[in-house]
């Protein structure tokens, strides 16, 4: 599900949804009296709409109870009660929010939930705690968990963050706000165009296709000095691309420890920037062994993330993916003993 909560009715959503569509596009929940909240691309469609006026982790709460309606609905799922195993990945700096979050997702569901699909009574079993990054550390072999200190670095839309795992535990991380978004703001900016996702698309498509992207973009413009103006943003493109990766090298070399012996990089970010990013590392940080995504592609494994071929929503999914993994082994292991 995209990210996006939005406030609104029930009457409204109920009205934009229309029949047919996949559950996850058509959600919405009751978050209280009166009050509804649209998820993921349904809120995306009512960007009219006011935001919820909710802490992060409620939102946070709001969107894992979503997500449950969801899957219930796509899986045909018609037990009365859904029994729940949930492990929750926060980033590292807000990792002490866990407490408050499941307290407030355990409150949240002591009653029937109305959503879209119907009510439904959610009854969580466990409520496991990690940080973004330790489903892809504990996807990595036991040889290298044991022997080697391992960095994940996780390159997203809004930020960049790191966890350094040694002897099988996380031991640190950080977090900067070196996202995509920073450098379609400045773009956004030297050009004055103020649509962020419109400029995200357009980075993405450039990658691979700067004229098609760059005629895009400035299709509703005038004539006036159309070609002058692609000519400036391929070489904006440019140089921001070298100042973005100058910067993370920079904070890399704050927080990576010298022992550090390979790093994990993952995420939509890292997959635009790719060799531009690796071949810096290589270059400031010889000694270490360069992965991606630990190999992990949950795009191959159709058994367990359907029709996520069918978009780039796969990426994100890595982590969680390889906490599947983690805990099928773990399972595995104590069927054998």
């Amino acid at each position: 599900m995209d990210a996006e909560v939005k406030a609104g009715s029930r009457e409204k959503f109920i009205e934009d949804i229309g029949k047919g569509g996949y559950p996850e596009d058509r959600c919405w929940i009751k978050v209280s009296e009166n009050k509804d909240c649209a998820l993921g691309y349904l809120a995306k469609k009512h960007e009219g709409q006011s935001q919820m006026n909710q802490s992060k982790f409620m939102k946070a709460v709001f969107k894992t109870v979503g997500l449950i309606s969801a899957i219930a609905a796509r899986e045909e799922i018609t037990n009365k009660t859904l029994k729940v195993d949930l492990t929750s990945f926060l980033p590292y700096s807000e990792r002490n929010n866990f407490p408050d979050y499941f307290e407030a997702l355990k409150e949240f569901v002591k009653n029937p939930i109305e959503t879209e699909f119907g009510s439904i009574n959610i009854e969580f079993i466990n409520l496991v705690r990690r940080v973004e990054g330790q489903g892809i550390y504990h996807s990595l072999s036991p040889s290298e968990k044991n022997n080697k200190k391992v960095a994940i670095m996780m390159m997203g839309y809004r930020n960049v963050s790191l966890v350094i795992g040694e002897r099988g535990t996380i031991q640190k991380g950080a977090t900067t706000d070196l996202g995509m978004v920073k450098l379609a703001n400045e773009i956004g900016e030297s050009e004055g165009i103020t649509n962020e996702g419109i400029l995200t698309k357009f980075l993405v498509e450039a990658k691979t296709n700067e004229d098609r992207a760059l005629s895009r973009l400035l299709a509703k413009e005038t004539g006036y000095k159309k070609a002058e103006r692609k000519e400036r943003l391929k070489k904006k493109i440019a140089e921001l691309r070298e100042d973005f990766a100058s910067q993370l090298i920079t904070w890399m070399k704050d927080e990576l420890d010298q022992d550090v012996d390979k790093i994990v990089l993952t995420g939509g970010s890292a997959m635009y920037f790719g060799k531009q990013i690796e071949n810096q590392i290589k270059k400031n940080f010889p000694w270490m062994e360069i992965g991606w995504n630990n190999g992990l592609d949950p795009e191959k494994d159709l058994g367990v993330i359907r029709n996520l071929g069918q978009t780039d929503q796969y990426k994100r999914y890595i982590d969680v993916y390889g906490e599947y993994l983690y805990n099928q082994a773990v399972i595995a292991e104590k069927k054998n003993n």
